[in-house]
């Protein structure tokens, strides 16, 4: 499968030239995010897998024969519905389809993909969405679900976990969302 990278339009009869694309799942692309403290852009896919594919220099995506380069391809132990970048914590969080939520962290030195173990306390359903909250709550993940939860996690703590009134917070923790 492949992932456009924009073009192949037409605009006042002038043509742009064709998409550019990624090369790298055998399977529908998901989920996308950037992440650019390592210069990167991360996909997910229905095969499992989170292609990381390195950033060209800026710019350089326009010339041809220019492209991202796939750093590394990861299989994980679930559909990736959802990516989300923790800048404070220096982690990518991936939300799938088995309603797990799994920290992915980039390796000191070689900058190799490492997956830690789930974070306990997941959703019974898929997840569908994965956001960071803005100031002063910047530490905290939100995850939505099939399930018809939304779970907070504190990114601060190593390993994350999920908030159950361990810091003050208008509202609920965990709570069940209304139809």
């Amino acid at each position: 499968t492949c992932v456009p990278l924009g073009g192949g339009s037409t605009l006042g009869g002038v043509s742009a030239p064709p998409p550019r694309q990624l090369r790298g799942h055998t399977a529908e692309v998901l989920s996308a995010e950037a992440v650019p403290e390592a210069s990167c852009l991360v996909t997910g896919a229905a095969d499992h897998s989170l292609c990381w594919w390195d950033l060209p220099e800026h710019g350089a995506a326009t010339l041809p024969g220019q492209h991202f380069r796939l750093r590394q391809r990861v299989v994980a132990a679930h559909a990736p519905l959802a990516l989300r970048w923790c800048h404070a914590a220096r982690l990518l969080f991936s939300g799938g389809s088995d309603g797990a939520v799994i920290p992915w962290r980039l390796r000191d030195g070689d900058g190799a993909v490492i997956a830690d173990a789930p974070l306990a306390g997941g959703h019974k359903a898929a997840v569908t969405c994965l956001a960071m909250l803005k100031a002063p709550y910047d530490d905290l993940l939100c995850s939505t679900s099939l399930d018809k939860t939304a779970r907070l996690w504190d990114t601060s703590c190593k390993p994350p976990r999920c908030c159950h009134g361990a810091r003050p917070f208008p509202g609920p923790r965990d709570a069940k969302l209304a139809h």
